[in-house]
């Protein structure tokens, strides 16, 4: 195809092989799939490219970038927050709370490039657990000298004296307008669900809704065309114009 010819591509090569299909979370192959996808964002921003890394499972309503790119933030990141949790979210004092590995956006420079190399090595070191939980202990071992986590997004300028070419900022997004959980086994069904999209922070409207709480390909896909949210017609050759009651 002469179109694709045109984008970079390379392929992955691990240790392991990865076996075709869906993988139970935590199990060898979840947890080798995991850091297949991690090496790939390494290498990205090794070749110098800036990374959006959206999980197959990740409906996107609108365009994202907007809320992505902030003068000096390294690290935008989706949390494990459902939509208007009333606690407060912060992975340095909360052991519980993490950002979700499934939607972020990183910029190439060489602190993102050590941080995604020490993370490959400790997953190398804790194969029993998920790339999500090894990155943020790994995230939460750094000290405060080497990180710098936002309360919320924004264009930051940084007052603190060390190089702020060796300081990674970070910061969590929107836990409603990034929503995890929200398909969550037919907790909303449509009428419930559509309010929630058109108008979620005021005037601001949903851009992403992640199926991560259900499990197995079928039970996402069944859930999201439910929602009418599944766009891929049957042949998987085409897609179907999203719901007008949606937007």
């Amino acid at each position: 195809n002469d179109h694709m010819s045109s984008i970079p591509s390379f392929e992955l090569k691990g240790r392991k092989k990865v076996n075709e299909g869906s993988s139970l979370f935590r199990s060898a192959q979840f947890n080798l799939i995991a850091e297949r996808k991690v090496e790939g964002v390494l290498y990205a921003l090794r070749l110098g490219f800036n990374v959006l890394f959206a999980d197959t499972d990740i409906i996107l309503l609108r365009d994202p970038f907007r809320h992505l790119i902030w003068n000096n933030v390294d690290y935008v990141h989706s949390i494990n927050h459902v939509c208007d949790n009333p606690n407060a979210w912060d992975f340095q004092k909360n052991e519980y709370d993490e950002g979700n590995t499934g939607f972020y956006f990183i910029r190439s420079n060489a602190k993102t490039v050590n941080l995604y190399s020490k993370v490959i090595e400790s997953m190398s070191s804790m194969e029993h657990l998920d790339d999500q939980t090894v990155f943020w202990k790994y995230m939460r071992s750094l000290p405060n000298g080497i990180i710098h986590a936002l309360s919320t997004c924004g264009h930051f300028t940084p007052s603190f004296k060390s190089n702020v070419n060796q300081v990674l900022v970070s910061c969590p997004l929107d836990n409603c307008l990034f929503s995890s959980c929200l398909l969550n086994g037919g907790m909303f069904n449509f009428s419930s669900l559509s309010p929630i999209l058109r108008d979620t922070r005021g005037d601001q409207k949903a851009v992403t809704i992640h199926a991560n709480c259900l499990k197995g390909n079928d039970m996402k896909v069944s859930s999201m065309r439910s929602q009418q949210l599944w766009l891929v017609t049957d042949d998987g050759f085409s897609c179907n114009a999203m719901t007008s009651s949606l937007i």
